[in-house]
């Protein structure tokens, strides 16, 4: 179905009312400040120039902690994973000893790299395709070819891996190429907390894609920092979400978290008599009736949490450390500099936008979903929990789904797919960036309900002048 038929088939009439959300600034604990101490200018240079790109890489791309990706790919010695962020690739590795080692991804011979591939295995060593230098698990330059033929030699030692920061929370890895990066557990803050009841640890990726946007990496961002366009291009929304109350928390560094109810239909429009279609959908999938509802809709949300925990109890999904919200609620971090994670209890988005090497103009959209293990002796309503079509089937294939990379004119054209929501996103993209060139755009207008995007872009302008505040 075209992206632009998708948003009429949802909408009905929609009544005038205003956004209520929620914007607090929550502070870590420490003497860190939430708020930002320089102020950003979302003009064309900001978002279209080369000069803003080089100053982003220099300032934060290796100065702040960025997910690598997921630790249970890396679950034997010799498992590895690439992560490219710019013109960098790094090689993570776990290690003999359980550990894990990040290294630059490039042979100290001539600068070869050593894997292109997103992630695999090798048995004790890294060995360079191109003329055979290896190093062990960990980086360690073990072996030259015709070594002797190197006039006065090499030094092992001296001619290892260049290795970067690594580090692990909630089942994500990070990597930092900073000298004296802040530590991870500073960076993340109470945030650690928060996601520690969805255990992401548990969690198994069930699809990977990588899609080519012609948009710079900050115009994917805001697209994920605020809800004004939701009633416009995400109609089908109004139907089973409310984001107009939603719950803003702006932390420190540039973090931010969004709390959406589910199971609710958006106040901004007539309530129903009946649950809409997709609600009724989801209703039934519980197992639920929605001629129960008539005139009860504002019940739906109290009735899914209580059936969602009867039915997580059978599949052997374990609520008992969620609140009600977090069972039933939908939960976006956008972690800075670059990864949303849009958290439920059975399948977690982690959408994460990387500049492109060269260009401005363009960014890669990667999104890793996680699911939770499907119970085989009750494996039909562990998917009715998850509620993913494309994750049921990797779970009963009980393979890692290969990483999918294609381009915005293959979602666009409908022969890929990230979601109906994310599609609708990746139509407008490209013309949002184009609009940002013109020189009839001067600079970006923000409502009171687009903070998140004002904390990041602040927080990002903080980080560019060099004024990273470490708690005392």
């Amino acid at each position: 179905m075209a992206v632009m038929e998708v948003r009429k088939k949802h909408c009905w009439e929609r009544a005038e009312a205003d956004m209520w959300q929620e914007n607090s600034f929550v502070a870590f604990g420490g003497d860190v400040s939430p708020q930002p101490t320089e102020r950003a200018t979302l003009d064309r240079e900001h978002y279209c120039g080369k000069a803003t790109m080089q100053k982003e890489f220099d300032t934060v791309w290796t100065k702040a902690w960025l997910i690598a990706g997921i630790e249970r790919d890396l679950e034997e010695p010799g498992d590895f994973i690439t992560f490219d962020i710019a013109h960098e690739s790094i090689l993570i590795t776990r290690t003999e000893d359980g550990g894990l080692s990040a290294v630059y991804n490039v042979c100290q011979h001539r600068g070869n790299r050593l894997h292109i591939q997103p992630y695999g295995s090798v048995a004790r060593a890294h060995t360079c395709p191109y003329h055979g230098w290896s190093y062990g698990l960990d980086g360690t330059l073990l072996n030259v070819p015709d070594r002797d033929r190197f006039s006065p030699g090499v030094d092992c030692a001296a001619k290892s891996l260049k290795s970067v920061n690594v580090g692990t929370s909630n089942g994500l890895i990070w990597v930092n190429l900073a000298v004296d990066p802040l530590p991870l557990e500073d960076f993340l803050g109470s945030l650690v907390g928060e996601l520690m009841p969805y255990r992401l640890e548990a969690m198994h990726v069930v699809r990977e894609q990588t899609c080519e946007l012609d948009a710079n990496w900050k115009t994917v961002i805001d697209n994920f920092a605020e809800v004004y366009h939701v009633d416009f291009i995400h109609a089908q929304h109004a139907s089973f979400v409310n984001c107009r109350d939603a719950r803003v928390d702006l932390f420190p560094y540039g973090h931010t978290v969004f709390r959406v109810d589910g199971y609710v239909v958006n106040p901004r429009y007539p309530v129903p008599d009946e649950p809409p279609p997709i609600l009724s959908g989801a209703l039934q999938a519980l197992g639920l009736d929605p001629g129960d509802f008539h005139g009860r809709v504002d019940e739906i949300r109290r009735a899914a949490q209580v059936q969602k925990r009867k039915l997580g109890a059978r599949a052997g999904f374990d609520y008992s450390a969620l609140t009600d919200d977090q069972v039933s609620d939908i939960w976006q971090y956008n972690l800075f500099p670059n990864t949303i994670m849009t958290v439920k209890p059975e399948e977690v988005w982690i959408m994460r936008q990387r500049p492109h090497p060269t260009d401005p103009q363009k960014c890669f959209f990667d999104k890793i979903t996680l699911a939770m293990p499907v119970r085989q002796s009750d494996d039909e309503t562990s998917l009715v929990l998850i509620g993913d079509v494309e994750a049921a089937k990797a779970m009963k294939s009980g393979q890692r789904p290969e990483r999918e990379v294609f381009t915005q004119a293959d979602v666009t054209n409908g022969s890929m797919s990230m979601t109906e929501t994310v599609d609708q996103d990746i139509f407008y993209l490209p013309y949002m960036q184009a609009g940002m060139n013109s020189a009839g755009f001067d600079e970006a207008v923000l409502s009171d309900d687009e903070n998140r995007i004002r904390h990041f872009h602040d927080w990002l302008a903080t980080w560019m002048a060099g004024q990273i505040p470490r708690p005392s």
